[in-house]
C-alpha cells in the first residue's frame, strides 16, 4: 500500500491531454506513490486511447487510475476544477497517510529528500496538518476582485503545491469542505465577499486559506513561507507547463527564478526515454499540448546553453589556475 497519493481534478476538454504526460512523469519518478486523476465529465476518445496504450505498454503499473464524472452539478466557472481538488472527500483517500494535491499540468522529478519526506518535515516544523505557502501580496493586479490586493480575507495558500496530512486535515476541515460544497452546488457567495463560487482565477487559493482560517489552524503570513517560516523550495515546484501557456512563459528571467537548474537537468534525462517520446508525440497532437511544450523546449535550450557556458567558464578558470 502506498503512503501518498498525488491527486488532482482536471476538465474534460485540451485540458484532458495533460493527462497521460501527468501520470507518466509522477509514475516514473516515484513508482511507490499512488496517482489518481478526477475528470469533469467524461474523457476524450483520443485521451481514452493514449491512456489505453499506457497501460498496453505497462507505463506507470497499477498505481494510478483516472476517474470520470466527478463534481458534474458544479457551476463551469474559471476556477471550478482548482477549487473541486480542496473538496475531494476523506473517504476517497482513507488509505492513505498523505496527500499531495497539485495542477494536472506539472512534469514531476524524483527529489532528495523525496516530496513526501520533505513536506512531511515541513508540516512538523508547521505544527498544522497540510505544508502550504503562502502566495503573493499584489500579483496579479486584480482591482476588480480585491482593491488592496491578496491580504486580509483575500490572502492565497498555493493550492497546486499542496500536501495534506490524512486524516488529521480532512477531520480539522470537514465543517469548512462541506460548506464550499453546498456553496459550489448551489452557485453561491461564501458571505465574505460578492464573488460567486470558483469565479476568478485564484478563487481556488483564497478558498483554501478560507478553509485553513476557518479550522482554526495556522496560516502563513510571509510570502512564499509556510507557517512556521520556512521559505518553499523551488525544487519541489518541479516543472508547471501551465507556465508556458501565459505570458510569463515567454520571460526567461521570470522562468529561471521559477525552475531550478535541478529541474532542467531532470527534463533532460526525461527527453531521453523512448517510452516518453511516445506519450509526448501522442499528446503533442492537441493544439494547446502542442504549443506548451514547444514554448518549454525553447526555454529548456537556452537554459542548457546558459549552463553549459557557465561550467565552460569554471572548467577553463580551473585549468589556468
Amino acid at each position: 500500500m502506498s503512503k501518498l497519493c498525488v491527486t488532482t481534478v482536471c476538465s474534460d476538454d485540451s485540458m484532458s491531454y495533460f493527462i497521460p504526460l501527468f501520470i507518466y512523469t509522477w509514475t516514473r519518478a516515484y513508482p511507490e506513490y499512488d496517482v489518481k486523476v478526477y475528470v469533469r465529465g467524461k474523457l476524450r476518445d483520443n485521451v481514452r486511447g493514449i491512456l489505453d496504450g499506457m497501460r498496453e505498454r505497462k507505463l506507470g503499473g497499477d498505481s494510478w487510475e483516472v476517474v470520470e464524472d466527478v463534481f458534474t452539478g458544479y457551476p463551469n466557472e474559471v476556477s471550478v476544477c482548482n477549487s473541486c481538488r480542496h473538496l475531494l472527500s476523506a473517504a476517497r483517500f482513507k488509505k492513505y497517510k498523505y496527500v499531495y494535491v497539485t495542477d494536472i499540468d506539472f512534469l514531476a522529478f524524483r527529489h532528495h529528500p523525496s516530496h513526501m519526506a520533505y513536506y512531511a518535515r515541513v508540516m512538523r516544523r508547521s505544527g498544522v496538518p497540510y505544508a502550504g505557502f503562502r502566495g503573493p501580496y499584489r500579483k496579479p493586479h486584480r482591482p476588480s476582485i480585491s482593491a488592496n490586493g491578496w491580504k486580509g480575507w483575500y490572502t492565497r495558500v498555493a493550492g497546486g503545491t499542496f500536501m495534506l496530512k490524512s486524516p488529521e486535515w480532512f477531520q480539522k476541515t470537514m465543517n469548512m469542505r462541506k460548506h464550499y460544497k453546498r456553496l459550489g452546488k448551489r452557485h453561491k457567495k461564501d458571505g465574505k465577499d460578492r464573488h460567486y463560487f470558483a469565479s476568478y482565477r485564484e478563487y481556488d487559493e483564497v478558498m483554501l486559506y478560507r478553509i485553513i482560517r476557518g479550522s482554526g489552524m495556522k496560516t502563513p503570513k510571509k510570502k512564499n513561507c509556510f507557517p512556521s517560516g520556512q521559505v518553499y523550495n523551488r525544487n519541489y515546484r518541479d516543472i508547471h507547463l501551465g507556465d508556458f501557456t501565459k505570458s510569463r512563459g515567454k520571460k526567461t528571467g521570470k522562468m529561471s527564478t521559477l525552475i531550478t537548474n535541478e529541474n532542467i537537468k531532470a527534463y533532460w534525462a526525461l527527453q531521453r526515454e523512448e517510452a516518453w517520446q511516445w506519450v509526448l508525440g501522442e499528446c503533442t497532437k492537441n493544439k494547446r499540448i502542442k504549443n506548451a511544450i514547444s514554448h518549454m523546449h525553447s526555454h529548456i535550450h537556452y537554459r542548457k546553453e546558459k549552463i553549459q557556458r557557465v561550467r565552460s567558464k569554471r572548467v577553463s578558470r580551473a585549468n589556468k589556475g
